[in-house]
């Protein structure tokens, strides 16, 4: 493990990496950090020059809005989100995956000495959670000089990153008038849409039959299912949703939203592979952005991997737009 110069990381940081290796497996830790690497990681140079080219700028204060909405929309059970002023913490007690114990939001002093202080107090943070230390680091005009290329030098990975997209020009401002997404091409007679909320009796199946697309789509840990359909079936609050569109008794595409505060965060859109190409993703984003509006949720935001060419141009043709540059994952190795 490499050591950082502004911290000595020897101290704080491999007893507790030994610890979670102890708890969980240095292969099972090692497995979860190689799916996480594998979701996100690309370079912004291989994205079509296209999709680099056209995005659109919020104010700070927008994005910072946009940021504590996406943390909070991860937090249920006893999984946290920790506004800390200069940045945002996301924590899960009990599930070590790198998504859910992360840094976002950074807002750090200038360089200098306030800026390695501030550093050292965050790694000790992460080594008192016990939890590998996880950045997301968004370029910022008043942000420090290069911090991405800093921690690189310094130890940390770049396992690839995320872009935020917004829907609609109109969207940071969170107005009601801000475009609708369009509805794709007619779906199958036989298309059937549920929603966790209004699930009644069916609560189990419709939870069950998202966690299968979700499972299939995103190549999740073989055996975790159950797992999954569990955590969607948690999610029990007027804030959040889950949305499950089958054909016929097969269900294909699958998706979840959490509405609060004017703003309706996009997550787990997903269809399986076998079913690509037939519109079933387009239609499920456009049925969560309009729940979400419906449900006073105007300013539709989501995540999308820096890779995932595909799904950039499926949200481009929803009205999404890219806003501002790409967001760096960095790991401590």
């Amino acid at each position: 493990m490499h050591g950082c110069r502004w911290l000595d990381t020897s101290e704080i940081v491999p007893p507790v990496l030994a610890g979670r290796f102890a708890a969980g497996g240095a292969d099972d830790f090692a497995l979860r950090v190689d799916r996480y690497r594998s979701a996100v990681a690309a370079p912004r140079s291989s994205l079509p020059e296209a999709l680099l080219s056209a995005s659109t700028a919020l104010a700070p204060n927008a994005i910072r809005r946009l940021e504590l909405h996406e943390a909070a929309a991860h937090v249920h059970g006893d999984r946290e989100m920790r506004d800390l002023g200069d940045a945002i913490l996301l924590h899960d007690p009990r599930d070590r995956d790198p998504f859910l114990n992360r840094i976002s939001g950074l807002r750090l002093a200038p360089d200098g000495p306030a800026l390695d202080r501030r550093l050292m107090e965050l790694l000790a943070l992460f080594a008192s959670l016990n939890r590998r230390p996880h950045f997301w680091v968004r370029p910022l005009p008043d942000a420090p000089a290069a911090l991405a290329v800093r921690l690189l030098a310094d130890g940390f990975m770049d396992l690839g990153g995320t872009f935020m997209m917004v829907l609609g020009e109109g969207a940071a401002a969170g107005s009601a008038d801000s475009p609708m997404p369009p509805m794709p091409p007619i779906l199958p007679a036989t298309a059937r849409v549920e929603r966790l909320a209004t699930a009644g009796g069916r609560r189990g199946a419709v939870a069950a039959g998202a966690a299968g697309v979700l499972l299939e789509a995103f190549g999740a840990e073989p055996g975790t299912e159950l797992q999954i359909a569990d955590d969607l079936a948690r999610t029990t609050t007027a804030a959040w949703d889950v949305c499950l569109l089958s054909v016929g008794d097969v269900p294909v595409a699958a998706g979840r939203r959490y509405t609060t505060d004017g703003m309706t965060f996009l997550s787990s859109i997903a269809t399986r592979p076998t079913w690509w190409g037939r519109g079933f993703g387009a239609a499920i984003s456009a049925i969560l952005s309009s729940d979400g509006r419906h449900a006073g949720g105007h300013l539709v935001h989501l995540g999308v991997e820096a890779q995932n060419a595909r799904a950039q141009r499926l949200y481009r043709r929803l009205g999404f737009q890219i806003v501002g540059e790409r967001v760096a994952d960095l790991m401590l190795e």
